[in-house]
Parts: structure tokens; sequence; C-alpha cells
């Protein structure tokens, strides 16, 4: 728990921030990929980045053609993580998937659109 971004001392660029549940918690952040866990990449922002899961971290990564892209791993509840583009994608973001309720999902091996699932 905090109360102001100084409370967050524990690691490097620590920040105070509200959840879902208007509870105050540190958070840290990073500002280069070598600042995240393995398996792990810096997506940065306007105050820090924040480390998130990265199945590739360059284009160099994937397939001859196939870009590193990015993709919610939490059913349309605001996260970010990195995996390969794939022949098999049905989709490359929400915007190709029709309707206000449709976002594109990677379910681990292709990119398809599915019905918003964000239940908090």
């Amino acid at each position: 728990m905090c109360t102001n971004d100084s409370d967050c001392t524990d690691a490097p660029h620590g920040r105070c921030s509200v959840g879902g549940f208007g509870e105050c918690n540190c958070v840290y952040g990073c500002t280069r990929d070598s600042d995240c866990e393995a398996g792990s990449i810096c997506l940065c922002d306007a105050v820090a980045g924040l480390c998130v899961r990265a199945e590739c971290t360059t284009d160099a990564d994937c397939d001859d053609g196939h870009l590193c892209t990015l993709y919610d791993p939490s059913l349309n509840c605001g996260g970010s993580a990195f995996a390969c583009q794939s022949a098999d994608d049905e989709c490359g973001s929400s915007e190709d998937c029709s309707g206000g309720t449709s976002y594109c999902n990677f379910d681990g091996a292709q990119r398809h659109c599915a019905t918003a699932a964000c239940n908090i």
C-alpha cells in the first residue's frame, strides 16, 4: 500500500498507482529491456515503462514477413504482451474485428476475433 510515489522504494522506478478497486499499490517500472526479468521487455509510457511478457523482442525473432506485435493477454482487460504474428492470424488488431464488443485475441498460436470477456 502507498499514498505517494516516495513510498515505493523497493525497486527502481517505483510509483504509487490506483488499482481497479481504488486501492493504491506500488508498481515498479523500467526504462530499458534489461530492467525486466527474462521473458519480458520494457513497454514505455509517459511516466515510466512497465515490464510485460514477451515471446519475442524484435521482428527478427519471428518468421520471415511476420512482426513481433503487441496484444492483450487479459481477455480485453487492458493487459499488454508481445508475440510473433502467424500466417494463421485472422486479425492484426482489434480494429480488424467487427462490432464494439469484439477484440483481437491471441490464444498462444494465432490471433482471432473474440467477444470482449473482461470480468472484474
